[in-house]
């Protein structure tokens, strides 16, 4: 086997220019251009640690391969996350999966293990200072713990995702004892998500008796959740104001362009002018779904007779407010839709519709529309072929006595 050839080591200078902090490496002779016999390499930050992190960024973008001696200025775990969020995240992904990431870092990782040095940062420290402590929360009722964990299994997978991402990403860049994060050493129970075939199946079943058969039409709840069989995402069902509605006969459409979205620096919920794709789209509005879109409307007609009406203007023009023209956040609406009995994630609903879509030999391009899917990723994660399916398209081939 062939021996790496050694990376030199060497040290960071620290000088105070004015209200900055100037970080300076000497190039090693054996890294220098020819012709060059000396290059030093600065850096400028408020503090030495920023001073230092702007430096090793210039040093990697340079391709200078150095093992920096760390000493006052040492790199901590806070500098990398602010690094890695600027320079590697913030440009490659959308602005809703941005949020969840920043979410994991400032709510679990920086408050657990930021202080600490990178270099020397160690799976036990992970473990016991964000894994642990996230796992141990629990929810919140009239102000008591209850025995249910805050974080569910897709929650902890994400944020063991972020973790991943994060520490194996910094280990590429910089020298770090932890190289790998691996669920060898953070454990937790794998989620299981209903989407074989099968489940979507028996669940379409279930979705389809429940609003079209067995539900109450005077039930606030039908009309409030009809319209995920249209394959609305959740904020963007509660997003939907009256003006989206148009009637018109047999060319009655919904026209869905934004979401009831919440971020903190919008001051909390907030209606988000964009759909996930980025693009707006019409959804026909017929039948059952036509007749729940017209009992909506007489709810808030006749709920906005009561004293108790006293909606919030930036929210006034919801479709989906309560009996007080508060709006509706995911907070209230998943409790009701388990108020149906109705076990599952709602995501799942998306995928139910792709299945009826499926079964009743709706095109794809029809399907993508509806859903709001600009590429064919319907195709793969949304239409499952069953075989009842593939004999119903096979009869249109081979039809009998024809053959």
């Amino acid at each position: 086997m062939m021996s790496k050839t050694p990376v030199p080591r060497v040290g960071i200078g620290f000088t105070r220019r004015g209200n900055k902090f100037e970080a300076t490496v000497n190039v090693p002779a054996d890294q220098l251009p020819e012709g060059v016999k000396r290059q030093r390499i600065t850096a400028q930050g408020d503090s030495e640690a920023e001073a230092q992190r702007k430096l090793l960024a210039k040093l990697a973008k340079g391709n200078v391969k150095l093992r920096v001696a760390r000493g006052k200025g040492e790199l901590t775990v806070s500098d990398w996350l602010d690094e890695w969020v600027e320079n590697y995240l913030r440009h490659g992904v959308q602005a809703s999966t941005l949020k969840v990431y920043r979410g994991h870092i400032e709510t679990y990782i920086r408050p657990g293990i930021g202080h600490l040095s990178l270099e020397k940062l160690t799976i036990d420290e992970i473990r016991t200072k964000v894994w642990e402590p996230a796992k141990a929360l629990r929810k919140m009722k009239n102000g008591v713990a209850t025995k249910e964990p805050l974080l569910g299994n897709f929650a902890l997978q994400n944020l063991y995702k972020t973790l991943q991402m994060a520490i194996e990403t910094g280990a590429e860049k910089y020298e770090m004892r932890v190289k790998k994060l691996t669920k060898k050493f953070i454990k937790f129970k794998k989620p299981v998500r209903p989407e074989k075939d099968k489940e979507v199946e028996k669940a379409s079943k279930r979705l389809s008796k429940l609003f079209f058969e067995d539900l109450d039409r005077e039930d606030p709840r039908w009309s409030q959740f009809i319209f995920v069989l249209l394959g609305l995402r959740q904020s963007e069902r509660l997003g939907l104001q009256v003006k989206s509605l148009h009637f018109d006969g047999e060319d009655s459409v919904i026209r869905v362009y934004q979401q009831l979205d919440f971020d903190r620096d919008q001051g909390g919920w907030y209606l988000k002018d964009t759909t996930k794709n980025g693009e707006p789209r019409e959804i026909p509005l017929f039948g059952d779904f036509l007749e729940a879109a017209k009992k909506r409307l007489e709810l808030r007609e006749q709920w906005s007779k009561s004293d108790k009406w006293k909606p919030d203007p930036k929210f006034k023009d919801l479709l989906f407010l309560n009996e007080f023209g508060k709006p509706i956040t995911r907070r209230q609406d998943t409790p009701l839709w388990h108020s149906l009995g109705v076990e599952m994630r709602g995501h799942l609903a998306r995928h139910i519709t792709g299945h009826i879509f499926a079964q009743q030999n709706i095109s794809i391009d029809t399907a993508k529309l509806v859903l709001g899917h600009k590429s064919d990723a319907y195709a793969y994660y949304y239409r499952l072929l069953t075989a009842p399916t593939a004999g119903r398209e096979l009869q249109r081939l081979y039809r009998p006595g024809e053959i």
